[in-house]
């Protein structure tokens, strides 16, 4: 889980993020937009890449590496 704030995080491998609860607003490698996922959605990140999160409420999510 991540409180309120602005991040950036990094990978080693490719992975999936889900977002279980709140809402996650990212911006990922390559990408000029930001974008918003709430409950149940997810997304890939590329591994050994980089990328911005924002979240402005609690938001709990999962990782899985492949």
């Amino acid at each position: 889980m991540i409180s309120p704030g602005e991040y950036e995080f990094g990978t080693t491998k490719k992975e999936t993020m889900t977002v279980i609860s709140g809402a996650l607003t990212v911006l990922l490698p390559g990408m000029e937009e930001w974008m918003t996922y709430g409950a149940g959605e997810s997304f890939d990140v590329a591994g050994q890449a980089s990328f911005k999160a924002k979240a402005d409420i609690d938001t709990a999510y999962l990782c899985t590496y492949q």
